[in-house]
């Protein structure tokens, strides 16, 4: 509880601070930075709300960092929509942490690069089971698409979070080819 509540102070202080800053590349490295941290906060509130602390209800969790990430990249000049389609899976809190971790990541990465300045479009999150102990994270949008060809944009920090925290998972992140936009997915062991 107290972890949670740190955590959302950190997010108040960081949102002060982005208010305070004219620097548009200062102001997205700290949007984030609290996304990520937002991220983590949001498990932690899942815990102490839960009935069992060793498991988090990944559609509550989810569903309350979408509403969390919506509010942190949501401009006026940007418009976009993200829709949840979430199954009752629980995972275990490190589980959740590093899925959370991970869609915040490619969340992120498509409001900023999946369309073109100005227009904006939908980003879907699902979190389906597939078979028996087994469900697939995807995240997709309709932009312009990446297929893992040349650089990713940006420092490319949120790729090698996304790694790391699909290899903590025992699993890696797969990029579905499609005809328009981009579709992230890896598969995650609800048994671990």
């Amino acid at each position: 509880h107290r972890v949670g509540n740190s955590l959302g102070l950190v997010v108040a202080l960081i949102r002060l601070q982005i208010s305070s800053i004219d620097n548009e590349e200062v102001k997205h490295a700290l949007m984030e930075a609290q996304a990520r941290i937002t991220a983590i906060g949001g498990m932690h509130r899942s815990l102490y709300s839960s009935d069992d602390v060793r498991q988090v209800e990944m559609d509550k969790y989810l569903s309350s960092l979408m509403s969390e990430l919506r509010s942190s990249l949501e401009h006026a000049d940007r418009k976009f929509a993200i829709s949840l389609d979430v199954q009752d899976i629980r995972l275990s809190s490190d589980q959740a942490v590093s899925v959370g971790m991970i869609v915040t990541e490619l969340v992120t990465n498509a409001y900023k690069y999946a369309y073109a300045d100005a227009d904006g479009g939908p980003i879907r999150v699902s979190f389906l089971r597939s078979q028996e102990g087994k469900a697939v994270l995807a995240v997709e949008d309709d932009g312009i698409g990446w297929q893992q060809t040349g650089q990713p944009k940006g420092t490319g920090l949120g790729t090698r979070i996304v790694k790391a925290m699909a290899s903590s998972l025992g699993t890696s992140i797969e990029y579905v080819v499609r005809d328009k936009g981009t579709r992230a997915q890896l598969t995650v062991d609800t048994h671990r």
